[in-house]
Formats: C-alpha cells, sequence, structure tokens
C-alpha cells in the first residue's frame, strides 16, 4: 500500500524579510515580515496570525514598524 497522505511544502523557501520577536498581537510570537515597498504583511509562526504593517523611518534613522490591528465583533 502506498502512502497517499499529501505532503505540505511551503510556498516560498526565501527567508523572510526580518523576524520581529515577540510582537504577534494575538499570542506574542515571533512574526516573520516580507516588505513590499512601504507596506509590510507579517505572519506569526506560533498562532498564524497574518498582520499588514506599515513601515517608515525617521530624520534621525530609527525604523518604525507599526503593525495595523483590525478586530470583528
Amino acid at each position: 500500500m502506498s502512502d497517499t497522505t499529501p505532503k505540505i511544502e511551503p510556498a516560498s523557501t526565501t527567508p523572510p524579510d526580518i523576524d520581529v520577536t515577540g510582537s504577534c498581537v494575538g499570542c506574542g510570537g515571533d512574526v516573520a515580515v516580507r516588505f513590499t515597498g512601504r507596506r509590510a504583511t507579517g505572519l506569526c509562526r506560533k498562532c498564524g496570525f497574518v498582520s499588514h504593517s506599515l513601515v517608515h523611518q525617521h530624520d534621525d534613522g530609527h525604523v518604525v514598524f507599526e503593525q495595523l490591528v483590525r478586530a470583528a465583533a
């Protein structure tokens, strides 16, 4: 008998642009972030929460990473 269990493979094998430790708004896990222009998309490695973020740089050189939090009732 052959094993017919599907094997899950990652959609991309390239690493994320940055990892943000302890920044998941859902569980506090680490978030892997990919940048597309001034926007970023994060995926929590622990709970799978997907976040959309904005990234900008201050005049003094500091980079600010802001997660856009949305809630539904």
